[in-house]
């Protein structure tokens, strides 16, 4: 063991960390990270079997406790059996999150506020929670936000809000609680984690597109991501704050592939095609068959509360459609 190695093994030396959503994943691989540098540990996460095998694997000292932070009463809950089992909590990490891969328009309200719940207000309640029972000499907390809080995804609408809301409370706690207590944030690329490699399984992420474009070559290991929360809680990096840290391997900076220019006309063609109209007919049988079409999607949508924005597209895919071929 090299002398840095020896330094790092004990730099965060009985301090009490806590670690949301530490049950797999990035939050274990940072739950064992902390451990490993003389941390002691409360693992939390829903399942309190779970937690507490996580929490016996450790090599410090640790417990498991089970609590929903999405409800009301689950932040000061855990602050509560973490300070009355290992004492005053000094280190934070916000990491339990959930992710939803969905269509934006058929997102809806209660699914929008099951991510909010549990991606944001459980992040700023447990960080409150944490912060107002810290020792006078304070602590440091890590939130873990995402490159989808950073860069837009498809079909991840909530999910890039919350974790772009994350970033954004970051840096407001960090100026509010400075200089007692540090508050930074850690966005993470892809990383192989067992989500990923369900998520690989089912075909919703091709894992060579994603390697391709990072010029790292590869997915991150989540042992990579803990030993940055690591850092970031620690005495090295006492001259930050208020800080997002990409760890993505190069992947943000690297522009995505290129597609093929596509021309008006070529837009509108996708437009019309989308809503079932035949472009080529002559104007007044193109005409009337878009009305016939617009009626239907109305009269098919309006229950879901589409149709406004349906009337909206369909009306200007006509006045487009008269743009010459190229």
């Amino acid at each position: 063991m090299t002398k840095l190695e020896n330094t790092r093994q004990h730099d965060l030396g009985e301090k009490v960390a806590v670690v949301t959503g530490g049950t797999r994943g990035i939050g274990r691989a940072i739950a064992e990270e902390l451990s490993s540098r003389g941390a002691r540990v409360a693992v939390i996460g829903r399942d309190a079997a779970t937690a507490a095998a996580v929490a016996s694997d450790l090599p410090g000292d640790a417990i498991g406790v089970a609590v929903d932070l999405s409800h009301p009463d689950g932040p000061a809950a855990m602050v509560d059996e973490v300070a009355r089992e290992l004492g005053q909590i000094q280190l934070l990490v916000n990491n339990a999150g959930i992710g939803m891969g969905k269509p934006s328009l058929e997102v809806e309200r209660g699914e929008w506020q099951t991510l909010l719940d549990v991606n944001l207000t459980a992040v700023f309640f447990c960080s409150t929670a944490v912060a107002a029972a810290m020792p006078p000499e304070g602590g440091a907390i890590v939130n873990i936000s995402s490159v989808a809080g950073l860069a837009g995804i498809p079909e991840r609408a909530a999910y890039c809000a919350t974790k772009a809301a994350v970033v954004g409370l970051t840096r407001e706690l960090a100026v509010e609680w400075a200089p007692a207590i540090r508050v930074n944030c850690l966005a993470p690329g892809y990383v192989r984690t067992d989500l990923a490699d369900a998520m690989i399984k089912a075909g919703r992420v091709d894992p060579s597109a994603v390697e391709s474009r990072s010029p790292a070559g590869r997915y991150a290991d989540p042992a990579e991501m803990a030993r940055v929360a690591a850092f970031l809680l620690s005495d090295d990096a006492s001259f930050i704050n208020g800080q997002t840290v990409v760890a993505d391997g190069g992947w943000l900076p690297t522009a995505p592939p290129e597609r093929p220019p596509r021309s008006a006309h070529g837009r509108v063609e996708h437009s019309l095609n989308a809503f079932g109209v035949d472009r080529d007919l002559h104007p007044g049988a193109f005409e009337l068959q878009l009305e016939k079409r617009l009626y239907v999607l109305l009269s098919e949508t309006a229950r879901h509360g589409f149709g406004q924005l349906l009337h909206r597209q369909v009306r200007e895919a006509h006045r487009n459609a008269q743009l010459p071929a190229e």
